[in-house]
């Protein structure tokens, strides 16, 4: 299995045992599928995020995390900027991260292909959006449900400054991930960050 092989080469202290333990068609037969093999690799090869294999990462200044936000019929940026919150869901591969952000972290929220769209701090838990200030809310753009019955998560943000998506950060070389949430370190996205949300370091 060339995939297999390829992950064995970057990530050799990976389990490769429990990586070829779904076969290769079943893992492109469905979405689903294709979701808990790459949650299967996750799990196998241990991330550690003090590490890379591209070597060390920059140290992590303990307070800024990376925020992904997708702005599409189940959730709106207009919402987020309106109501104070971010959100993920749809499983828990989509909505694990974002819980793992901290009262009081300083968040950079992104929206694939458009950029970074604000600069927060988180003011509450997460929780799950029919127990959320924003069940009551009626003017909602966002559905904040999934076909697959899967609960979608919020989480409370006060924004310090936001942007709408035709005006958001963006350009080579700033950082983006796949998580709906992780620390951010990267030392030139931070940089432009703050000077773009005019936030004092």
């Amino acid at each position: 299995m060339p995939v297999a092989e390829a992950i064995e080469e970057f990530f050799p202290g990976a389990d490769m045992t429990a990586i070829e333990s779904l076969p290769a068609r079943e893992i492109i037969s469905t979405i689903p599928n294709m979701i808990t093999w790459a949650q299967t690799i996750s799990d196998s090869i241990g991330v550690d995020e003090s590490a890379s294999i591209f070597g060390d990462q920059p140290s992590w200044n303990g307070k800024d995390w990376y925020v992904a936000f997708g702005d599409d019929d189940t959730r709106s940026w207009e919402d987020a900027m309106q109501y104070g919150f971010v959100a993920a869901g749809g499983g828990d591969w989509y909505s694990r991260t974002l819980r793992n952000v901290p009262l009081g972290a300083h968040i950079f929220a992104y929206i694939p292909q458009s950029g970074y769209v604000g600069a927060g701090v988180v003011t509450g838990q997460p929780e799950v959006f029919h127990d959320s200030f924003l069940a009551n809310q009626k003017n909602l753009r966002g559905t904040y449900t999934h076909a697959n019955g899967e609960v979608e998560y919020i989480l409370p943000v006060r924004w310090l400054k936001t942007v709408p998506t035709n005006e958001a950060l963006k350009g080579l070389g700033l950082f983006a991930n796949q998580n709906s949430a992780c620390r951010l370190r990267d030392p030139k996205t931070l940089s432009k960050c703050y000077e773009f949300f005019d936030i004092p370091q």
